[in-house]
């Protein structure tokens, strides 16, 4: 029974897209660049429901352009899970204080730009016990 006031977890991933079989990706570059640094913050090993916390840095005086945020779950064709959290996105960062997934490994994707048009990308394993 829910309380009213009180929102459900927010489900990042649903049983059936942490079926899918995971994607090559990898895409993430090593070098040096002065766009955005984006780290998780929350540890990577999660029990449900679990805080999702994501923070971007900026380089200089460059601005996050929070509309340039995208999040991707790297399993199957890649699933954009963008609009399922953007309530919870700011120049900041991300925050959702109660979100859900199934229990397995879940690789993600978070890649933000700055006002300089710079990109920032991160890659990390989800795993929720």
């Amino acid at each position: 029974m829910a309380i009213e006031g009180l929102a459900a977890p927010l489900q990042l991933i649903n049983e059936d897209e942490a079926k899918l079989n995971p994607i090559n990706a990898n895409s993430a570059s090593r070098a040096i660049t002065r766009g955005p640094l984006i780290r998780l913050i929350s540890p990577s090993q999660v029990s449900r429901p679990f805080l999702f916390k994501v923070i971007f840095e900026s380089r200089g005086d460059a601005k996050i352009n929070r509309n340039t945020v995208k999040v991707e779950y790297l399993k199957g064709i890649g699933i954009d899970l963008t609009d399922r959290m953007r309530s919870a996105i700011m120049p900041s960062g991300i925050e959702i204080l109660e979100a859900q997934a199934p229990i397995g490994v879940h690789p993600i994707r978070v890649s933000v730009t700055d006002a300089e048009g710079r990109l920032g990308m991160t890659e990390f394993n989800l795993i929720v016990k």
